[in-house]
Parts: C-alpha cells; sequence; structure tokens
C-alpha cells in the first residue's frame, strides 16, 4: 500500500511539473531577456499577425513606419502601393 501511494505521490509530481513547464512556456507577451522588458508587439497589416517589435521587419512609407512578419507581406504591402 505505501509502494502504491509513494509511486501515485511521484506521479502527481510529475504531472504538475509537466503542466508549469507548458504554461511557463505559453506566456503571450515576449520579454527582452537581456533587460527583462516587456516588448511590444505590432501588427502586420497584410496577414494580421502580432509580431514582437524588436523582431518585426519595418518600412516607411508616406512618412509612416509599418511593421511586418515576413519578408513576403513587406513584399506584398510594397507592390499594392499603399
Amino acid at each position: 500500500m505505501i509502494a502504491f501511494l509513494t509511486r501515485l505521490l511521484l506521479f502527481l509530481v510529475l504531472i504538475y511539473l509537466a503542466v508549469k513547464a507548458i504554461f511557463k512556456k505559453s506566456k503571450s507577451r515576449p520579454r527582452n531577456r537581456s533587460k527583462g522588458e516587456l516588448v511590444e508587439m505590432k501588427k502586420d497589416q497584410i496577414c494580421g499577425t502580432f509580431v514582437p517589435e524588436n523582431q518585426a521587419l519595418t518600412c516607411h512609407h508616406q512618412g509612416e513606419l509599418h511593421y511586418f512578419c515576413s519578408k513576403e507581406c513587406r513584399d506584398r504591402f510594397l507592390k499594392s502601393g499603399h
């Protein structure tokens, strides 16, 4: 009986650690790892994807700065003549 309870307790601890690890990785706001600051998310005008500002591709167009998730979205934006 004690062996069964020990195994059950170990199993529950492993499940707890696994769930904790999964939720830790799924935070929605990335941080600047060097300073621990929150990074602002920018929306790609073409596909609607949100991308961290420090990882986004940018383009100055008509005095405005536009953010894109990929080179393909930036090229589509430029071809459309916005």
